[in-house]
């Protein structure tokens, strides 16, 4: 028997469109195009719909590239202004923005979301230190937290005691994910309002980041890293050769989105500016 597990919930929904040969209740889709990307605006709405799906009640807004992504310099920028307006979709439109840059940094496909910190422009302390500059900017503070078998603590201990500390009007996590097609990898943009249970694409799952756990609005943001193949008695996940090379592009892609929906129109140049 195959082995099918994704972190998409336009693939969960597509399977199940499939699997049943019906539409399901309690789901709305809709699907459309914008600047090179295939747009997919899914809504589970009920418990019911979410337990077939096996995705949490919320939106998931998915952006998959029809083209190859990494193209040039202005392409980068222009991609990552598309999905950015996604994002803001689901962000809250004022107040302080926690970063959790998830996952292992030691394994490649793992990086994603701490190679993104790399990319990001991070304000909470510029606001504080230098007012008459940063004063105007949204305060904006990351970290990635590494994974329990690394620290030996749960990602969800210090996202809750970084919540208490810092009080942020909302949690980002980013993270890398599983897909089954292998044309979403690296190429596919998935952001969501319903939080994020870290390591369920590899099959580890751990307490999930959300509104429930953490009492705050969680957005989830990730990108397809691997496959998942095998059967139920053995699973596999498989990943592009030139993982490491997509990992850096599609980090920085996701990042510079990140920036411009949380920091308004900034230019390319403004954006390289803060990150050189």
């Amino acid at each position: 028997m195959s082995h099918f597990r994704t972190d998409l919930a336009e693939e969960s929904h597509r399977h199940y469109r499939f699997a049943q040969g019906t539409d399901l209740d309690g789901v709305r889709l809709r699907q459309y195009q914008a600047d090179g990307f295939s747009i997919s605006d899914l809504h589970i709405d009920t418990p019911a719909a979410a337990q077939s799906l096996q995705k949490p009640c919320g939106r998931y807004l998915t952006a998959q590239c029809k083209s190859p992504l990494f193209s040039d310099r202005t392409r980068t920028h222009t991609d990552a202004r598309t999905l950015a307006d996604l994002l803001r979709q689901l962000l809250p439109k004022t107040g302080n923005i926690l970063i959790l840059g998830l996952g292992n940094r030691n394994i490649t496909p793992d990086r994603l979301g701490s190679a993104v910190m790399e990319h990001l422009v991070i304000t909470r302390h510029l606001i504080t230190t230098l007012p008459d500059t940063f004063g105007n900017m949204r305060p904006v503070c990351a970290i990635a937290p590494g994974v329990l078998g690394v620290t030996g603590i749960e990602t969800s201990e210090i996202a809750r005691a970084l919540v208490q500390q810092l009080q942020p009007a909302a949690v980002l996590a980013i993270d890398a994910l599983c897909a089954t097609d292998p044309q979403r990898l690296c190429s596919s943009f998935q952001f969501s309002d319903a939080g994020i249970a870290p390591g369920s694409g590899a099959g580890n799952h751990r307490e999930a980041l959300s509104k429930d756990t953490l009492g705050i609005p969680v957005i989830a943001a990730g990108i397809p890293t691997v496959i998942a193949g095998g059967t139920e008695a053995h699973p596999l996940l498989m990943t592009p050769t030139d993982i490491d090379f997509l990992i850096e592009k599609s980090a920085r892609i996701l990042g510079y989105a990140v920036d411009m929906a949380l920091h308004g129109p900034l230019s390319p140049a403004e954006l390289d500016a803060f990150l050189c």
